[in-house]
């Protein structure tokens, strides 16, 4: 078989075809059989300095992993608040927004969902309890983390169910969709914050009307009357002995950035997963706002068992 002429490579060519290319194509044309190839400076730089594309770093914004149908001032009715809530009883809680939210503020979870080294167990800071899951149950003995969260948002949903939608529907309002979340959290950490005289209910209705005067952003309104629902009207001073992380500030104070905390980490957790973003909490810490009552002073340091600090309720654990 006779093999086709193929007519020598100018230098302009083999420039052409070296450029980008590695040293080791200098060997091929060194062997070239038709012609001793001259290497320029030229082609020298192109071989051993090959063009070499460099990937530089994308900035990628963090998208919400859902996003909500509802918006956060969305006031909901009844029925509405019940139907959300019961969507979650189904299937794994742990894989609810609950479970992320709650444990957000928890510190169980990561504000991404993820479970943290607190997850499995861990005593709680405010009464010694071993705690359990991603709502921190404290009647978890014999169970796994995951039964003890669906134990313990039982106890949420009977609560919403038994004692806030009826003082809503007492006191003439609906929760707005991050009032909701509110209750949900205050819930689960200080129940009798909520089932009390003078609990959240009561002080969002106050707040409400505070707040439209003088114009509070919704994260200020649901911060006042969860800060306030630990004041014990009955025993005139701050009924949360539990609550002590910063009670060298002052017990109004350390109250108010327990709760700043939590909340602050409930926004982030609605700003991933389902892009809501809540305005007007922790920037600054909300913790200046003070409403002192007339009988402020009254009360504080007494000794209460159990104060509403306690995560300890009337409600028995429901057993499934």
């Amino acid at each position: 078989m006779r093999v086709p002429y193929t007519p020598p490579m100018s230098q302009a060519q083999i420039i052409a075809c070296c450029a980008g290319l590695s040293s080791g194509f200098v060997l091929c044309i060194k062997a070239l059989p038709w012609q001793k190839p001259v290497i320029t400076q030229a082609m020298s730089q192109a071989i051993v300095q090959p063009k070499v594309a460099v990937n530089q770093p994308k900035t990628v914004a963090v998208q919400p992993k859902t996003q909500s149908a509802i918006a956060s001032s969305k006031e909901m009715t009844e029925a509405e608040v019940v139907a959300y809530i019961d969507k979650f009883s189904v299937g794994n809680i742990e894989e609810s927004l609950p479970a992320y939210y709650v444990g957000a503020a928890e510190g169980t979870r990561s504000v991404d969902g993820g479970k943290t080294s607190l997850y499995e167990g861990h005593t709680d800071p405010g009464n010694g309890v071993w705690n359990k899951g991603s709502f921190s149950y404290q009647f978890g003995e014999g169970l796994t983390a995951e039964q003890s969260s669906q134990q313990q948002f039982a106890k949420i949903v009977a609560h919403i169910k038994n004692t806030a939608l009826p003082q809503c529907k007492q006191a003439g309002i609906r929760l707005t969709y991050w009032e909701l979340w509110i209750l949900i959290d205050l819930i689960n950490q200080a129940p009798l914050a909520v089932t009390e005289a003078g609990g959240f209910v009561e002080r969002l209705v106050e707040m409400r009307k505070k707040g439209a005067a003088g114009k509070w952003s919704e994260y200020r309104i649901a911060w006042e009357a969860r800060k306030w629902s630990f004041w014990n009207p009955a025993k005139g001073g701050w009924d949360a002995a539990g609550l002590r992380a910063y009670d060298d500030l002052g017990k109004d104070i350390s109250i108010g950035k327990d709760q700043d905390r939590r909340m602050h980490m409930i926004v982030q957790a609605m700003q991933r997963h389902e892009g809501i973003a809540i305005g007007g909490g922790n920037d600054p810490a909300p913790v200046g706002f003070i409403l002192t009552p007339k009988v402020f002073q009254q009360g504080e340091g007494v000794a209460r068992t159990p104060d509403r600090s306690s995560r300890g309720d009337r409600v028995a654990p429901v057993n499934n």
